[in-house]
């Protein structure tokens, strides 16, 4: 990367991007980072969509009906981006969306026909609410901009890994590699990126493990060589455990590497 470029790394998890008002609060972080330096902006799926896309499979392994199911998802995130974006731009994405849903239908098909999903499908299935995410961010983002400033980067385009026993392991040449000629004829002041997907030496899609998100800010502040990476959160610091589960949990105010 153009070491007189500077980048500084957020990742948005899906409690961030919950709902609208969320959505309008990441765009108001962003906007704000802007004026520091470049952003990559990663994020996770909306709050909740991973274990819903997760649920699908589950029911078409049972030979269950996911129409249901698969409605609530789509009236979820119509009605976030009705809130967020005008009508042509909303259009964009409520179109993409009804795309990727015909996927995700015949995916599933298959999947009740064999009785079990394999480990592929299930990585794609699970991967697009990264997908949705990211591109109704840069959709957001992109409507108060000047055009060609914000870009959407599907990370399955850059980010390329090795599944090993003890995960994902980056193929960093490669992801350098490719993400130097997706950057070649643009210049993004903000890259939107997905979170958690990735693709395997074979090009097909794979996936950073369950919570990859944060793994994947990692990775894209390696690659351009960020000043920062910054986790964004719903809680003021690491804490000693889960809030929603341990009613006093604490902030932990100091922690070492190995700790942590």
């Amino acid at each position: 990367m153009d070491s007189g470029v500077h980048w500084a790394t957020y990742k948005f998890g899906g409690s961030s991007l919950a709902d609208y008002q969320c959505f309008l609060q990441v765009t108001s972080l962003v906007r704000e980072s802007v004026q520091r330096a470049r952003s990559c902006v990663v994020v996770s799926a909306m709050g909740g969509m991973t274990d819903d896309l997760l649920q699908l499979i589950s029911l078409a392994e049972r030979s269950e009906s996911v129409e249901e199911r698969l409605d609530a998802i789509e009236q979820r995130y119509v009605e976030c981006a009705a809130c967020l974006l005008d009508p042509p731009a909303r259009a964009l994405v409520v179109d993409a969306w009804s795309d990727d849903r015909h996927n995700i239908e015949d995916l599933l098909s298959a999947i009740k026909l064999l009785g079990s999903a394999p480990q592929r499908t299930r990585d794609v299935i699970a991967g697009f609410g990264e997908l949705w995410s990211a591109r109704l961010l840069s959709q957001v983002l992109s409507e108060s901009d000047s055009p060609n400033s914000v870009v959407l980067l599907d990370a399955r385009e850059v980010i390329t890994v090795r599944q090993t026993r003890l995960g994902a392991s980056v193929l960093w040449e490669e992801s350098r590699r490719k993400l130097a000629e997706f950057l070649a004829n643009r210049d993004p002041k903000v890259l939107v990126v997905t979170g958690f997907v990735a693709s395997d030496e074979a090009g097909l899609q794979t996936t950073l493990g369950r919570n990859g998100s944060d793994h994947s800010a990692a990775i894209m502040g390696a690659l351009l060589q960020a000043q920062a990476v910054t986790i964004w959160t719903d809680v003021p610091g690491v804490m000693s455990g889960d809030p929603r589960k341990v009613p006093n949990a604490t902030v932990i105010s100091r922690m070492s590497y190995s700790e942590a």
